[in-house]
């Protein structure tokens, strides 16, 4: 009997004694995994890193062009992505088209054609040509009639004829009648491949309207 008690004593100390150092155990754990948790929340909230490794480590990375934490420097192939993880998916960023205008002008008397006429051609001194791909000739006339001075003068020249054919759409203007003759100007919808508009000044014709 008494050396059951000396034993159960025994071992009643000894568990006295490990549950302090237990206890010193959990709570330098506690406060370890605290201070890992607060340097990674303040590693993520943070926007200027101090390498693309830290930025990995938090799961930041990649970095776009852009966000405050980027930096040239860590771009090593200057796609707009910083920071990319070896190995891993690469981020790729697609710049947008730019927009294209509606119209443009022509340089001939405040001509418009769409903005995407293509393949300029002067002509002569007197007229140039545009590509309208894209364009079948009815759509293409239609664009240009809506959009022509039908109504105005053009360059002091006044409207006086519009002409329809199987394959070509024309308006005319003209000015006063000379000894040399008249002062044409014209703009002609063409069913050519592609599709063109022709714009000329044509002085001094001999017949008119």
């Amino acid at each position: 009997m008494d050396r059951a008690m000396r034993e159960l004593t025994m071992k009643r100390a000894l568990v006295a004694m490990l549950i302090p150092a237990a206890l010193v155990l959990s709570s330098c754990s506690r406060a370890e995994s605290d201070q890992d948790g607060s340097k990674q929340a303040l590693l993520v909230d943070s926007s200027n890193f101090a390498s693309c490794a830290e930025a990995r480590e938090v799961g930041a990375a990649p970095l776009l062009k852009g966000e405050q934490s980027y930096r040239a420097e860590w771009d090593r192939d200057g796609d707009g992505v910083a920071c990319e993880t070896d190995g891993g998916a690469k981020v790729t960023t697609t710049a947008a088209p730019a927009p294209v205008e509606e119209t443009q002008d022509s340089g001939m008397n405040g001509i418009l054609v769409p903005g995407t006429a293509r393949n300029r051609k002067q002509i002569s001194s007197n007229s140039v040509s545009f590509d309208l791909s894209g364009m079948d000739l009815d759509d293409a006339a239609k664009w240009m009639g809506s959009r022509l001075p039908v109504n105005s003068d053009v360059d002091g020249m006044k409207p006086c004829d519009v002409r329809r054919f199987d394959d070509l759409y024309e308006w005319f203007w003209a000015g006063e009648v000379t000894a040399s003759g008249v002062d044409m100007f014209s703009v002609a919808v063409l069913n050519t491949t592609p599709v063109s508009v022709v714009i000329r000044n044509a002085p001094s014709e001999p017949a008119g309207c």
